[in-house]
């Protein structure tokens, strides 16, 4: 457990704060997973929830709730039938749907990190995250699909997250985060602004964190602009190592947040020998900008002459 799970964050009063807790999970064994996020949004006076369970013949379940009246402000992460927090020293999640629950308990691999590692991630959270973790573990206990109910021991990654929230301002957004157990965890986002790029991200091996000094985080992406089937990411490690995560899609959910649509991606993930589970996170939100797209990342350098960016991971 660590001290920002044990209690809501104070509320600074602006009007787009929001803290929430999301996972991420699929146990290899079973062929079960999911997705879900429970949020607050006090200064607005709602909460949200998303609840997102499969099997791998098919079966998935999907319950959003994107406004969800708060009685005062809040005091615990609870929306609907959806609850995150602490119980004894470790993390809880549970929910009661009538079609689908759980009651699921987190075992981390390492200490939560940011997106950067150091709390100090300067332009990431000035323009999005002013408080954000990660954290790749194990996820047991109880999970109810319909009428069948499984014990999961799933691979999983977490995020923890509170404090204002301007998702107008982001473009596009990529990310790719999740585990093969102990030997690899790994947590990658690509964020494209209205005035930057973005981009950060580790690895833990081990229980040994290397920073990223570059990514890039590739899509399959199909013609609706948002289904993904697969995906690489390519990580570039202070030291000098690039490594590769490959994934391929298993099943995967909508996830809006009023004008801003996530597709999330539940994967099998692989890098070398080693295989396990992934969110590979896609946003195309272009209308929400105010600043035209840079279009010059590997085609159409724009009229005139241009140099191509090389691709430093072929």
């Amino acid at each position: 457990m660590t001290a920002v799970d044990a209690e809501l964050h104070a509320w600074d009063g602006d009007l787009h704060w929001q803290e929430s807790a999301a996972v991420w999970f699929h146990d290899m064994a079973a062929g079960w997973g999911g997705f879900f996020r429970f949020g607050v949004h006090p200064g607005e006076g709602f909460g949200r929830s998303m609840l997102f369970a499969y099997r791998d013949d098919g079966l998935r379940f999907r319950r959003v709730r994107e406004r969800v009246a708060l009685d005062g402000e809040p005091t615990e992460l609870a929306v609907g039938t959806g609850w995150a927090g602490v119980v004894g020293d470790v993390v809880a999640y549970r929910w009661d749907e009538l079609e689908c629950g759980a009651d699921l308990t987190f075992h981390p691999f390492y200490e939560p990190l940011g997106f950067g590692v150091s709390a100090d991630e300067s332009d990431l959270h000035e323009k999005i995250y002013a408080g954000h973790i990660e954290c790749s573990g194990r996820l047991t206990g109880k999970l109810r699909i319909g009428e069948d109910a499984v014990d999961l021991d799933a691979l999983c990654h977490r995020d923890r997250s509170w404090g204002p929230r301007r998702m107008d301002g982001v473009v596009t957004n990529r990310m790719l985060t999740g585990t093969m157990g102990p030997a690899l965890s790994f947590a990658a986002i690509e964020i494209q602004t209205v005035d930057a790029t973005n981009r950060h991200g580790f690895v833990v091996r081990d229980g040994v964190v290397t920073p990223c000094e570059d990514l890039v985080i590739l899509s399959t992406i199909g013609l609706d602009g948002y289904s993904v089937d697969a995906g690489t990411c390519h990580m570039r490690l202070v030291g000098g190592d690039v490594l590769t995560v490959t994934c391929e899609t298993i099943d995967g959910q909508l996830t809006p947040y009023d004008g801003y649509l996530c597709s999330e991606h539940l994967s099998i993930a692989r890098c070398g020998d080693l295989v396990g589970m992934c969110d590979n996170e896609l946003t195309n939100n272009p209308r929400l900008g105010t600043a035209d797209l840079p279009f010059t990342t590997h085609v159409d350098g724009g009229d005139g002459l241009s140099q191509r960016p090389p691709r430093w991971w072929r």
